[in-house]
């Protein structure tokens, strides 16, 4: 490894980079500042396979830039893979996801970087900003105290419900020391980055100051409808793993109030997003054969298949028997275009 990767890291980036030579000089621009903070950052490239010019683009980064810089090339293993990889390779005192098609706000680094520097919470939430072709939006819905460390056990109820990654900032070993990783062939694997890191998380902190930039209304995302209907198997991989996690820990009981609830949050959500993908989908025999299977499944846990028949779309899913799941097309395709 090179010398200059001894230096103490403060910040970790894993950048997730398959095909994506039309955006990743973008991405890893971003992250090149004033040099004093870029001695302070790794940023691991990890090329999962590409069959572009990806793996091109960023050795001329490692090349410019050796002590921050670091290009990993692997056999293709999906999203997951790529975070499992540079987890394991980490030496930044925090580690932070960041998709190939991404970027940060550069400006807002050196700061960033300092507060990484003086503080010691197990997570750190920062505002994200969503952005499309033709507007962007700012999202900071966590009204945690400015810049301080707060005991979970301590947080209000509500106040860490619908984390999401790109607002996360983790410190690694937390992830490394308990052995966190990712399903791999998989999409949406950033839920169980949320889920896993926020489950361990016994300090946390906020700073008002954007980090991420999310770009959507791109075709074929994993949060399009496209997208949707390519991999709902996916998603159900994911919302099954966590499932049996929550209720194979008593509930996580031994967590705090907060983290509780948030964690429940997140696989009652997206067990709501699984119903919103049959309504995607054609009204067909096969589809509702997927529906009614994984509707059974949820069975095992009673409580929880109680709780999301509160949803008016599951509730009307299970009284039509998942029969005439195109009604329910239109209403679901503007959720998730919005």
């Amino acid at each position: 490894m090179n010398n200059d990767f001894q230096k103490q890291k403060i910040l970790t980036f894993s950048v997730a980079a398959y095909n994506v030579e039309s955006t990743l000089g973008e991405t890893l621009d971003s992250l090149i500042t004033d040099p004093e903070v870029m001695d302070r950052m790794e940023v691991i490239i990890v090329n999962d396979g590409s069959k572009d010019k990806t793996a091109e683009i960023a050795k001329r980064y490692e090349d410019d830039y050796p002590g921050t810089f670091r290009l990993v090339n692997k056999e293709n293993g999906g999203h997951g893979s790529t975070l499992n990889t540079s987890i394991s390779l980490a030496h930044g005192k925090y580690w932070k996801m960041l998709d190939g098609d991404d970027w940060v706000e550069t400006e807002n680094l050196p700061s960033f970087i300092r507060f990484l520097e003086e503080t010691d919470a197990d997570l750190i939430l920062t505002p994200y900003e969503k952005v499309w072709v033709d507007r962007s939006e700012l999202v900071n819905s966590h009204s945690l105290s400015n810049g301080k460390v707060l005991d979970v056990s301590s947080v209000q109820e509500d106040q860490l419900l619908r984390l999401f990654a790109h607002e996360m900032a983790i410190r690694t070993s937390l992830l490394q020391d308990n052995g966190i990783s990712m399903t791999e062939h998989c999409f949406y694997v950033d839920t169980e980055l949320v889920y896993y890191s926020l489950y361990h998380t016994k300090t946390v902190a906020a700073l008002d100051l954007p980090i991420y930039r999310y770009r959507l209304g791109v075709t074929g995302q994993s949060a399009s409808i496209q997208g949707r209907l390519r991999h709902w198997e996916d998603a159900q991989r994911v919302e099954k793993r966590l499932l049996e996690h929550y209720y194979g820990n008593n509930e996580c009981t031994n967590c705090a109030l907060a983290v509780r609830k948030s964690l429940y949050d997140i696989i009652f959500s997206f067990g709501i997003y699984q119903y919103q993908n049959f309504a995607l989908m054609e009204d067909t025999a096969e589809a509702r054969e997927r529906a009614s299977s994984f509707d059974s499944y949820l069975k095992q846990f009673p409580k929880f298949y109680r709780e999301l028949g509160s949803s008016k779309l599951v509730k009307l899913e299970r009284i039509l028997r998942f029969h005439m799941l195109s009604c329910f097309r239109n209403t679901v395709s503007t959720i998730v275009k919005t």
